[in-house]
This record gives C-alpha cells, structure tokens and sequence, in this order.
C-alpha cells in the first residue's frame, strides 16, 4: 500500500559546501505517526530521497530513555524505551546501534505486540537547487512467528517544494521540547545516538576508575549548541546519584552561535541551566580560554560543523587548556561526513577533531576506548605517557 502526501512547503539556507561554491539545503521537521498494530513483534521504517542527490540528508528523530533497557526485556544490548514514561515490560523498544541517519535514515523498534500510536519526528535536509523533492518512507511490520519477512509493508511519500525563506530555529526548539530531550532534571528523553554513546563512555570511565578521584570531579563541555546533549548528561548523573560529586561543570559556548541560542533557549523553553549553582555558561572568546583551567572530564559533541579552518586554532587552544595529565576527554561525532543531518558536513575528511587530538601538530592524545553505533561513535582519550604542559 502506498500514499502520497500533498507538498509541502521548505524552507533553505545557501551552504558553502567549498571554495565558495554556495548549494540551497532545505530544512523541515515532519511528524510522522504510524498505528502499532497488536500481533506485530517489530517494525522497521526506512527513508531515503528519490532521485537522491550527495548533498541530501535525512534523519529520524525520537524521545527515549536515558537509561538503556535490562537485556531480561529485550534481546538488543543498546535498546532504549521510547517515552518519557519509566519504561516497563510492554515499552516500545529502539535498537540504538542500527539507528541510521544520513543520506538515507532507518529506525527499528521492537513493539511487544502492543497497539498504539508510534509518533517520530523527521528532519528533512535535502539539496534543493531544484524546486521539487520527494522523500519515500517504508514501514515494514515483522510479526513474532515469521520475524525474517515482513507480514506488511507501506510506502508513503512525501512531496517538498521549495519556499523563499530561511529556516527557524524556533521549529526545531520546539521539536527538542515536545520529546522531552530539554528536561536537565527529573525524566526526560535522548533523542540522537550521540547522547546514548556519551553517557556510554562516562558510565565507562566511572566504572574502570579513570578518574583521579571518582569522588569529586569536575567537568568542561565544549559546543552546547541546543542543550540536549548536556541536559542528559546533567539528568544521568542525578539518576546514578553523581551529581553531588560534581564540583562544577563548565560549559563553553561558541560565541557566533551557542550565544544565540541561549538567548533563544531561555525565551522559549523553561530550561534554566544557567540557574544551576554548578553549572556555569562560559563564552569561548579570547580572554576565557587564557583563563581556562584542566578539568577531570573534557566533552566534546559534534565539534567539527563550527570548527571551521578560522576557528580550529582556538578550539585547539581551548581544548590544551583543559585537558590536564589526569583529565579524560570524550570526543563524540558522526562516524562519516554523511552522518551529520542537522549541520551537514561536505567535506569528508572534516567530520571528526582527531587530527586535533592524535596529528602531527596536535595535542599528544592517546585513544583508550571506543565506543561505535552505526551513525556516530565516541572515543575517550588521555595525555600521552611522559606528555609535559606547554
């Protein structure tokens, strides 16, 4: 069965994907809503543009549990619940390993026969030079008896032609809010795998003792962007009763972007992280990095989109400063240029800072752990042995 949806209107921005060569990339966000129906074990929706252009992106996004599910409820060793709700023996499962974004986006989730409504968000980011695209969408449905062929399959697809006006980055706060992912207390949702494998790689250095002292600790994030990803770690660390040991946690912001959000941020959305004691906004400008200072846990998330070439000495600068002989530092990225959906990177050698951490004229890091999904993966890092501040 198929349906084709009646177009949509999509806004874009121009795109210096090199040298000065500008593309037109759109951008909107579609809620996409599919019945679960009683009997079917798991479901797999895949997307992928027709016609598909290098330059196109897509991605699927959807509000889980911070905390991955017990293997007694799910065969999958990364499934996390979907919903804010604490997850129980009927939730409906994400398989977070083969959560695909990219040219091409795929979510599998585990449904435990329930019946009830599957609600995601996908973000649509294709080259629109062209007036008109179109993106297919396939729901396949797997039932408990026959789980290697599908029982159902649907094809939607959806028509796109392109407005004159820029995106809003309204929308897409407004998205991050209704999953729930902007909640810094209490319950709330990760929504992008690079939450999952940054919580992954903290739960690791915790649980090994990598930290000169596990009993108070203190921790730099570098490029806060939308919040999501510091809000998790901030709910992560309450949940395990960590958060006490925290003696601060510095969050430095990008001065032509980070600041503007947070400006936007706090119109919007009741998130005020700002008003947490520990937690202190710091703008990456010139004066902050000469003050900066190293902390026991450095993160780092999808660095590389604003790490452009006029940028990279400071980042780089910053990055010194903070990684002490003892710190540990967790750099999180796509695993490919083409992972990257919501700031999509076109030049394929430029979607990670290890040639910061690990080149010639870099930083002197040495790669303890790994940690990879199929779209992003997070790599922790230490001082080289014999290593001596500059």
């Amino acid at each position: 069965m198929s349906a084709v949806d009646s177009p949509r209107e999509l806004p874009y921005a121009s795109v210096d994907i090199l040298n000065g060569i500008e593309i037109k990339i759109g951008e909107g966000w579609i809620k996409f809503s599919y019945p679960l129906a009683k009997g079917i074990e798991r479901i797999e929706i895949s997307c992928a543009w027709i016609e598909s252009n290098p330059a196109d992106r897509i991605g699927i996004w959807v509000g889980l549990s911070d905390e991955r599910v017990p293997q007694t409820l799910t065969a999958w060793g990364n499934g996390h619940a979907i919903g804010l709700e604490s997850y129980g023996e009927n939730s409906p499962i994400v398989d977070v390993e083969r959560w695909e974004f990219g040219k091409s986006a795929k979510l599998i989730v585990e449904t435990k026969q329930q019946e009830m409504k599957l609600n995601v968000y996908l973000l649509c980011r294709p080259r629109l030079d062209d007036l008109k695209r179109s993106l297919e969408i396939t729901i396949d449905e797997y039932s408990a008896i026959n789980g290697m062929k599908p029982e159902n399959s649907e094809t939607r697809v959806y028509e796109f032609q392109r407005a004159e006006k820029s995106p809003m980055m309204r929308t897409t706060i407004s998205k991050l809010e209704e999953l729930g992912s902007l909640n810094y207390t209490g319950i709330g949702n990760v929504i992008h795998p690079k939450q999952i494998l940054t919580l992954k790689a903290l739960q690791h250095l915790l649980r090994k003792k990598m930290l000169n002292d596990e009993k108070s600790f203190s921790v730099a994030y570098v490029g806060t962007d939308t919040l999501e990803n510091l809000t998790s770690i901030i709910r992560w660390l309450e949940s395990k009763g960590l958060y006490g040991q925290i003696t601060e946690i510095k969050a430095y912001t990008y001065d032509d972007w980070d600041d503007k959000l947070q400006d936007l941020l706090d119109d919007l959305v009741p998130v005020n992280i700002g008003n947490d004691s520990k937690v202190d906004l710091v703008p990456n400008n010139e004066s902050q990095r000469a003050d900066a200072s190293s902390h026991d846990v450095v993160i780092t998330t999808y660095v590389c989109p604003w790490i452009k070439k006029d940028d990279r000495d400071d980042f780089q600068a910053l990055i010194d400063k903070l990684v002490g002989p003892n710190s540990v530092l967790i750099s999180v990225d796509p695993k490919t240029a083409l992972n990257s959906v919501r700031s999509p990177i076109f030049n394929s050698n430029e979607y990670n800072p290890q040639s910061i951490y690990k080149g010639e004229d870099g930083l002197e890091l040495s790669n303890l752990k790994t940690f990879k999904f199929h779209a992003a993966e997070a790599i922790i890092y230490k001082r080289k042995k014999g290593w001596v501040m500059r």
